[in-house]
């Protein structure tokens, strides 16, 4: 019997190395895919994070600039703000000094923070931040102050009191000086006997500084630019509101400790003359006649009739206006002022407090910027 001897094929068990292989490559394959489609997916996602930070960052600084309405008294000052897609730290800095409010820069830095909108990721996963920048200074609010004490009511002075005083020198030391007094043409009339002005100084020095013809259809009334109708309908918003003369002595110096602005309904008599106060701030706005007796303010008075000044001490550091009223059209009677030891005297520091809450910022042309270097 013939016995059949077969050759081996080489190519026998190649199909389980084979199928090994492909395995593989197709894992390979998905999983690179995988890999792929992960990677641009959090590309994209950190693209969208930081383009949510940059809207941000954009929004907490113009939330700083329309909420903050008072120059800061510190520096830096840091404030967060949530804007419900994320958190901006905007800090405001201080670069360039300056001897008033216009001549300052600041520096306000917003750095934000967000996720991707609609993406869940752990805690642990970095947000997209961005930071956006912007150079401002602060614009104060602006009053044409001519003298001490200006007023559109014919004055008459005890110019025999030697404690009586209209001193238009800046107590600041940085404005040069105006006019002591402010009145129309030949009404200021001297009482006391004595024939020579020695109480008046500023520029004019010993002189009333004329406005021009005194009543409603006089010159006078056009030299003095106050919008009196529109702050009496409240372009100036107020801060504090007497409607009532006896409330005026409830007030203590530690309600005008930020330059308020106050507004009396009516007239400030004697026996309602704000006793309390001993450090009083701000502006203030009377709409009827002002008897000041004893009286302390730093800043600006504002009086639509009649402001008279007396008492053992009265001072008012800043600028006073009487008579205003006549812008109305109303006719304002003789005005007796300075009866006692009476000084009104010029401070230019203490009228730009006072208007520095009317104030804003005012951006600086091309220096925003958004990419300024994260901290």
């Amino acid at each position: 019997m013939a016995t059949n001897h077969s050759t081996p094929d080489p190519r026998r068990g190649i199909a389980l190395p084979m199928m090994l292989l492909v395995i593989i490559a197709l894992t390979v394959t998905v999983g690179a895919g995988f890999m792929l489609s992960s990677s641009e997916h959090s590309a994209g996602a950190d693209h969208d994070a930081q383009l949510q930070a940059y809207t941000v960052a954009q929004e907490g600084l113009e939330t700083y600039l329309s909420t903050v309405t008072a120059l800061p008294t510190t520096f830096p000052d840091v404030r967060n703000f949530n804007t419900g897609d994320g958190t901006a730290q905007v800090t405001m800095m201080r670069v360039k000094d300056g001897a008033t409010a216009a001549d300052r820069v600041f520096l306000i830095k917003s750095e934000g923070k967000a996720r991707a909108p609609g993406l869940s990721l752990a805690s642990t996963t970095p947000l997209g931040a961005r930071t956006v920048a912007q150079f401002v200074s602060w614009q104060s609010s602006t009053l044409q102050v001519d003298a001490a004490f200006t007023s559109l009511a014919p004055q008459n002075t005890d110019n025999g009191n030697p404690g009586l005083k209209f001193d238009g020198n800046d107590a600041c030391g940085v404005s040069p000086p105006v006019a002591g007094l402010a009145i129309p043409n030949g009404s200021y009339n001297p009482n006391g006997g004595n024939n020579a002005i020695t109480n008046i100084s500023g520029n004019p020095e010993d002189s009333p500084l004329y406005l021009g013809t005194s009543g409603t259809s006089g010159t006078a009334k056009d030299n003095v630019n106050i919008d009196w109708a529109g702050i009496l309908a409240g372009d100036i918003a107020p801060d504090i509101v007497v409607t009532r003369s006896q409330d005026l002595n409830h007030l203590r110096s530690s309600d005008f400790d930020s330059w308020p602005v106050m507004k009396v309904n009516g007239n400030i008599t004697n026996g309602y003359n704000l006793s309390l106060i001993q450090n009083g701030r701000g502006i203030l706005i009377v709409t009827g006649n002002a008897l000041f007796s004893n009286f302390y303010w730093k800043g600006i008075v504002l009086v639509g009739g009649q402001a008279q000044m007396s008492g053992t001490q009265s001072n008012i550091e800043g600028a006073i206006f009487g008579g205003l009223n006549l812008l109305l059209g109303q006719t304002i009677p003789n005005t007796t002022v300075a009866n006692g030891l009476v000084h009104a005297t010029y401070n230019s520091c203490h009228i730009e407090s006072a208007l520095e809450n009317l104030g804003g910022w005012r951006r600086l042309q091309n220096t925003w910027s958004d990419n300024w270097p994260e901290t």
